[in-house]
């Protein structure tokens, strides 16, 4: 359900940002304050805020010049995003979850990364400071570095999976183009690992990558964060992995990467909660890829896998 839209600019946007809060009321107002701080003007930029509550509707209405704000009775993550993507006006979508904070300029430098490599179809992910304060990300320098890579092979993977390109949604923005493409692929996605599933879906999209230095997204480190996952999170990762495996995935590197998270899920359920983690099947292809990308911590995986997972 549309909740309310105001001040909504005919043109100028350039950026749509979606602003997904599930549940989680703690940090919302701290997100729409770094969204109201940006220095990108206003009218260059929407906020699309997606919820399941109203608590903050009004203070947001107020702090956000383009606005427009949904309560969705599909709870499904995806469901969100293809209503977020639908109604947004930029020709670059970002996100930005309700428990991380941008810094100030964020979205302007985003918007003049994407004007200078002029390309419909670019992946940008930012660096990030890990923390748990509310204090907004000040100003940031623009001396820290842009990485350009437009090859793909195992090799620029490496390279990108120390850029930690795979971890966290709030730092990445993408072309409007590769999301209205893959939208059918999306909509049937869930909020576990969705920050792999859209590196993904970029990667094998061909699309260019730049990866920012400039620590951007502050992200939070709560009870609720990826560091202590629950084994309801755990299994959803799962069965994420074996979409992106069976819908996306196609380079060797990229499969390799997939299942090595399979296994880091396996151990992770074995280890925090005591219970059978299922034996991942793998080709002796697959070790060496795995070996190959992860080295020493696919060793351990892989032989924890063998001896401690049934199935």
């Amino acid at each position: 359900m549309l909740k309310g839209i105001i001040k909504l600019s005919m043109n100028g946007i350039e950026i749509s940002v979606l602003l997904l809060a599930f549940n989680r009321k703690d940090y919302v107002k701290f997100a729409i304050d770094s969204l109201g701080s940006q220095t990108l003007p206003s009218s260059n930029f929407e906020v699309i805020y997606i919820s399941n509550f109203d608590n903050y509707d009004d203070y947001f209405l107020k702090k956000i010049e383009n606005g427009q704000v949904f309560h969705p009775e599909n709870p499904k993550w995806g469901h969100w995003l293809y209503l977020g993507i639908k109604n947004s006006r930029g020709k670059i979508i970002t996100i930005l979850d309700d428990d991380d904070l941008y810094a100030k300029i964020r979205l302007e430098r985003i918007y003049n990364i994407f004007k200078l490599y002029n390309n419909d179809c670019i992946f940008y992910n930012n660096n990030y400071v890990l923390g748990l304060a509310n204090n907004l990300p000040g100003l940031i320098s623009n001396d820290y570095k842009i990485h350009y890579f437009k090859d793909y092979n195992k090799k620029v993977f490496t390279q990108l999976l120390n850029k930690k390109i795979f971890f966290n949604n709030s730092r990445t923005a993408i072309t409007k183009r590769n999301w209205i493409d893959n939208l059918n692929l999306i909509r049937n996605t869930d909020a576990e690992i969705f920050d792999t599933f859209i590196a993904s879906l970029a990667y094998e999209s061909k699309c260019k990558i730049i990866v920012d230095d400039a620590p951007l997204t502050f992200i939070r480190n709560t009870s609720n964060s990826i560091s202590k996952p629950s084994l309801n999170y755990l299994n959803k990762a799962i069965e994420m992995s074996d979409f992106i495996l069976n819908n996306i995935a196609k380079s060797e590197e990229l499969r390799a990467y997939i299942k090595y998270g399979k296994l880091y899920c396996n151990y992770l359920i074995h280890k925090l909660h005591k219970m059978t983690c299922k034996k991942e099947k793998l080709t002796s292809k697959d070790v060496k890829l795995l070996l190959e990308i992860k080295g020493i911590k696919a060793l351990y995986l892989i032989l924890f896998n063998m001896l401690f997972c049934k199935g």
